[in-house]
């Protein structure tokens, strides 16, 4: 099976009345996140509960923030365990844990594109114990990196607070203690130059070298100057053992960078990584 997730954030900045508007996008077709609770933990007063359901195991991982460009982790040696979480009263994130192998580590991830992640592998409502303004959320996210591979035996996610835990599935335990997959760029074809408002296409060939089935994740990066982010477009595809895959995608440059001569760039960043420089030309006026 191919997914593929292709995420534009962009915000238009317009003056009126002294204001300020943004316009925002988001297309998605990997579905929402479904959440059916595995796991309830109360207090030992039994007056508050926590609920942790679809933990998950990824050796890359999807984020969108809530300021700034969407965006892949993919580093090697690391992989990620993601839960949502639910609470009825006041929660940090520093009461948590994942343990396994006789180790334990803090939620949190590496640095990433943008501000607060609002979602992390499909799990919405942002990091635990952290507001996200005035929208209200009735589940957070804790998000883990760890090593890759790892024993994965007796992994869990603990609750100090009650000294509650949460085992990790079988399926995710073996896939904890799998090395994560490897491919290699075959070719990233872009135009030299494009007119601002005609789609840039771009060309991504990559090539499986595990030699097992592999999940390829990765972002490209476009630059705009109505906002502070990158538009990002994310891609996921499932390529088999020693094959390889060729990626078309139309990247948007209504809100281009200006043109002054100088190229700008666009970032290739996930799996595999590259880089192409692209001059931006405004078009011919009637």
């Amino acid at each position: 099976m191919q997914v593929e997730l292709m995420t534009s954030r962009r915000r238009v900045l317009a003056a009126g009345l002294g204001s300020l508007a943004a316009l925002a996008g988001c297309q998605s077709d990997g579905g929402t996140t479904t959440r059916q609770p595995t796991s309830t933990r109360t207090t030992d007063d039994d007056s508050s509960v926590v609920t942790i359901d679809g933990i998950a195991v990824r050796k890359a991982v999807t984020y969108g923030s809530s300021m700034g460009s969407s965006g892949v982790l993919t580093t090697d040696g690391e992989q990620y365990v993601v839960a949502s979480v639910r609470a009825d009263r006041d929660i940090s994130a520093d009461e948590f844990a994942f343990a396994a192998d006789g180790r334990t580590w803090s939620p949190g991830l590496p640095d990433t594109r943008g501000g607060t992640n609002r979602t992390v592998a499909g799990y919405d409502g942002g990091p635990v114990g952290v507001s996200l303004g005035p929208e209200e959320f009735d589940w957070s996210h804790l998000a883990y990196a760890v090593p890759s591979p790892l024993s994965g035996a007796d992994a869990r996610i603990e609750y100090e607070p009650t000294g509650q835990t949460w085992p990790l599935p079988e399926s995710d335990r073996e896939l904890l203690a799998e090395p994560e997959p490897a491919f290699e760029i075959l070719s990233l074809d872009v135009p030299d130059t494009v007119t601002r408002g005609e789609p840039l296409s771009v060309s991504l060939t990559v090539k499986n070298t595990t030699g097992t089935l592999g999940s390829f994740l990765a972002a490209v990066y476009w630059p705009t100057t109505v906002a502070d982010d990158d538009e990002a477009t994310l891609i996921e595809r499932t390529i088999a053992e020693d094959a390889r895959m060729t990626i078309d995608r139309d990247i948007d440059t209504e809100y281009a960078p200006d043109p002054d001569g100088e190229p700008v760039t666009l970032e290739l960043r996930g799996h595999v990584t590259a880089d192409r420089e692209v001059t931006v030309s405004d078009p011919e006026s009637g």
